[in-house]
């Protein structure tokens, strides 16, 4: 199962994510010196960078801004790790993770796809702004807030959609031969990252879109309407699901296994592996008592991944029956919600 390390790196789980708003180093540094019991070599080196901190600052023949000298520094002691999931993320970033894993967000209520190079609204939520003005599946958006949108990628024109609740934002939108312009007041978006249906044959179709601070309430809500419907089987459709919480992973796997069998193991510092095992404490009691198939393609990664391997690893005494995992073909194009 491959990583595409560089259109998800916030989301994945194997590997530390460094947050927080874009501080100066003297700060950082006034924070890390405080630690009096640090080992003699740490505190030399503390030295050593808020000394050449404060000869550039000084000293440089034209003045440094601190906020950009700061985070160099720090981005390059992450680039000493050769580690390509250790991130440090400023203010915007740090809050579309956020916002991400929160399953809620400030905007307009709309899912977009970019199609033959114009940004494209593929569905509105109910009871969004976006609804509310009758946008409609197929309305291209030509401007935000006046300036145009046709150079820029999916996810820049979406941070611009999104923002404090109450705020507004104008669109200029295309529709057939019509142009038109809209002002939306942004509101609370409520994302559901697990969709269900039943398919024919009793077959319960669920849908995995991200692993957020909900989903796996929203998975266990979803098998169970599905189970009151008479689905006799899942499947499980995590395609394109970029990861999310460890956590939310943990839980959604222990209702497919037994309490007891291993979902997954981290190997620390120390060497010593910690293993996660499925528990009463992860699913509060429930499992799934039916077979399940479960599909993936090459941008599953993260905590999918770790819900796909659990599942996958279910042996044919287990709780679930056997499960089988499938892998998808790619999708050309996919959902963001804004």
């Amino acid at each position: 199962m491959k990583k595409f390390i560089n259109r998800h790196p916030y989301l994945t789980v194997v590997g530390s994510v460094i947050l927080g708003s874009v501080i100066t180093l003297a700060g950082v540094m006034t924070f890390l010196l405080g630690f009096t019991n640090s080992s003699a070599d740490r505190q030399t080196n503390l030295n050593r960078i808020a000394s050449v901190y404060n000869q550039i600052d000084a000293n440089y023949y034209r003045n440094v801004d601190s906020n950009k000298l700061a985070t160099g520094a720090i981005n390059g002691m992450l680039a000493t790790l050769d580690d390509p999931f250790s991130n440090y993320l400023t203010d915007s970033d740090a809050s579309s993770l956020n916002d991400s894993v929160a399953g809620s967000f400030g905007g307009i209520g709309i899912q977009v796809i970019k199609k033959n190079g114009h940004i494209e609204i593929m569905s509105t939520i109910d009871g969004t702004p976006a609804q509310k003005a009758k946008l409609k599946t197929g309305d291209q958006i030509i401007k935000v807030n006046g300036k145009s949108v046709a150079s820029q990628s999916l996810s820049k024109t979406m941070s611009i959609m999104r923002g404090k609740v109450g705020t507004t934002v104008e669109l200029e939108l295309q529709r057939g031969d019509t142009t038109f312009t809209k002002k939306l007041k942004r509101a609370k978006i409520p994302v559901e990252t697990v969709t269900g249906k039943l398919l024919k044959n009793k077959v319960g179709y669920i849908t995995i879109s991200s692993v957020a601070e909900k989903t796996a309430s929203e998975l266990k809500k979803n098998l169970k309407k599905l189970d009151h419907q008479g689905a006799k089987s899942y499947i499980i459709d995590v395609r394109n699901n970029p990861g999310g919480l460890m956590q939310q992973a943990l839980k959604m796997s222990s209702m497919f296994l037994k309490d007891g069998q291993p979902i997954m193991q981290v190997k620390t510092r120390s060497g010593k592996p910690e293993v996660y095992k499925a528990s009463r404490k992860l699913d509060g009691g429930y499992k799934v008592k039916k077979p399940a198939v479960v599909i993936i393609n090459g941008e599953s990664a993260s905590a999918a991944e770790i819900f796909v391997a659990a599942l996958a690893s279910i042996s044919g005494d287990s709780v679930g029956g056997r499960a089988k995992l499938r892998q998808g073909n790619r999708t050309k194009y996919y959902p963001v919600h804004g």
